[in-house]
């Protein structure tokens, strides 16, 4: 296979001397094979639980513990070489290069990049996070100056200041109960990295006997001042900055760590955010309460310029007039339909603490459940329209019972049984396309309920006919008293209380009811009114009211509907 691989070029005889010792330890080229390795489950259970107990710890720390950690510093770039190296130059660190020119520190690894540098050293960005970490793997046998003698380009110094901050976070932040048990925590996975896994770390070297390839395990029990570097190289392959692949030929194996390798960092592609529902819905509601604002205001202006003639028990039903007439059945839908959602939605804040981001699940004030289940009303008040047409005379003692039951009833379920968040943490991956893209999912965090929501929906459509149904049994001979005009919608014809409006068998509706149903009314010179229906788009003249002695006078601020 050599003979094949020399004839096609790929090979060039003679060998590189870097290229002739990595034959000499593994075997022949085209012999070799590659696999990448994956993460040992007890590695994975130990970074798992080392992580999420250091910042659990963090996050909920007392201000001695804060300060510790905001004492740590940020990241440093930490240079080291295993003691058993003896080695007085370095000419590389990549197994499929040729020797790259001398250098005094340890030469960048193999890299998915496949660039063969020289002058390039292999650092690790540590932090104080993972530093703490690999302090809690080494317990109680951490030697901050042996650890840091194995700094190389002048990193001893940094290297001490960092560990000893670290070493004085974790010693505040846990008890020395819990620093055993951690300590015991990572021997499974130690042994499994030693024995099972071997992972190791690789580099061509130079002394005064000559030139060798040498790797060494990066947690070798003869080198344990080296550990503290060997956690934080697990670390960084643990969080995907660095890739473990066996090269294995016919004379041995070798499971090699890789140099770090690129990591794109970028912000999340807005058009994969599913917000465009939301932000419409907020826009329907922005909507609907400024025309709901608009047209009390009118009516307060007309209340002011009538010197309060009206009738103040039609101003309750500004929402359900006002509404279907104003701003129409399929957007009061839409808003119906996202209060239910808000209502089958969990609370789900993120809070901040010390630096560090994280969910709370804070009950809802009774107050705001209250006021919030009122919105569900919306979606009644369109049932009560919709079938006015079979509920006629009946519609006025049965819709108001309906709304303020749905009200109460939505409230009670709410305050009794709140929505809870899930979670569900399994992750997956999917390979989109080999060596070029994969796809995880971490897990599911579900913050709504469909239940409740297909649960509020169905109160809704079976409080509106039930309520009919017992009414309808009360009265069932009930009369239909009121006067009808075109002028007056369903509704309102149902809702606005004409006694002491009707005169010569006409209903005069007072000028801020007539607002809410949609006639907006401008007096015209001294006799007449000008109106405009909104419902048809079309503008009337209506002679004033003559005033005589037996003409109730607060119906001379009304508009007469003929």
């Amino acid at each position: 296979m050599t003979a094949v691989l020399t004839q096609n070029g790929t090979l060039s005889v003679p060998l590189d001397q870097g290229l002739t010792l990595i034959a000499q330890s593994l075997g022949p080229f085209g012999t070799v094979t590659m696999r990448r390795v994956a993460y040992p489950k007890s590695l994975v259970s130990w970074h798992r639980e080392a992580s999420g107990g250091l910042l659990s710890r963090l996050g909920t720390a007392n201000e001695s513990v804060s300060e510790a950690y905001d004492i740590a510093g940020s990241s440093i770039s930490l240079a080291s070489v295993p003691a058993t190296w003896h080695a007085t130059a370095y000419l590389g660190g990549d197994l499929t290069c040729p020797l790259q020119a001398l250098d005094v520190g340890t030469g960048i690894f193999f890299s998915n990049e496949g660039v063969c540098v020289g002058h390039k050293e292999d650092v690790i960005m540590a932090n104080e996070l993972i530093v703490s970490e690999a302090l809690l793997a080494v317990g109680f046998t951490l030697d901050i100056s042996g650890t840091c003698a194995h700094s190389s380009m002048g990193m001893a110094a940094a290297c001490e200041n960092l560990l000893r901050q670290s070493h004085k976070l974790v010693k505040t932040a846990y008890t020395t109960a819990d620093l055993i048990a951690a300590a015991a925590m990572a021997e499974g996975p130690q042994h499994d990295i030693q024995t099972t896994v071997p992972v190791a770390l690789t580099q061509f070297v130079q002394n005064s006997s000559g030139t060798f390839f040498v790797h060494t395990n990066v947690l070798n029990p003869a080198d344990p001042t080296f550990h503290v570097y060997g956690w934080l190289y697990l670390i960084e392959w643990l969080q995907g900055v660095r890739e473990v692949v066996e090269f294995a030929g016919k004379k041995s194996a070798i499971t090699a760590l890789s140099s770090r390798n690129a990591v794109h960092v970028g912000p999340v592609n807005p058009l994969e955010v599913p917000v465009n529902v939301a932000y419409f819905g907020r826009s329907v509601l922005l909507y609907v309460s400024s025309i709901l604002l608009l047209v009390a205001c009118l009516a307060c202006t007309y209340i002011v310029a009538t010197k309060g003639c009206i009738e103040g028990f039609n101003m309750f039903s500004i929402n359900r007039v006002t509404g279907l007439v104003w701003i129409g059945r399929p957007l009061l839908v839409l808003r119906g339909t996202t209060a239910i959602c808000l209502l089958s939605t969990a609370k789900l804040d993120l809070a901040e603490n010390n630096g560090f981001y994280h969910f709370i699940s804070e009950p809802q004030s009774w107050f705001t459940t209250i006021m919030a289940t009122g919105e569900v009303s919306w979606l009644v008040y369109i049932l009560n329209d919709t079938f006015s047409i079979i509920t006629k005379q009946h519609t006025a003692i049965y819709a108001d019972a309906s709304s303020i039951l749905m009200w109460v009833a939505s409230a009670v379920w709410s305050l009794l049984v709140p929505v809870q968040h899930r979670i569900t943490v399994a992750r997956s991956c999917t390979v989109v396309s080999v060596d070029n893209q994969i796809v995880c999912r971490s897990g599911i965090v579900a913050i709504g309920n469909f239940q409740r929501f297909c649960g509020l929906f169905t109160l809704a459509t079976t409080l509106v006919p039930l309520t009919y149904l017992v009414q309808r049994c009360r009265f069932p001979l009930l009369a239909d008293t009121g006067l009808r005009t075109n002028w007056l919608y369903a509704t309102a014809y149902h809702h606005y209380k004409q006694d002491g409006w009707v005169y010569n068998n006409v209903y005069h509706i007072d000028r801020a009811s007539a607002a809410f149903n949609g006639l907006l009314s401008m007096p015209w010179g001294k006799a007449d009114t000008v109106v405009l229906d909104i419902k048809t788009w079309r503008l009337f003249v209506r002679s004033a009211v003559c005033l005589d002695m037996t003409t109730p006078p607060h119906l001379a601020h009304t508009i007469p509907l003929i």
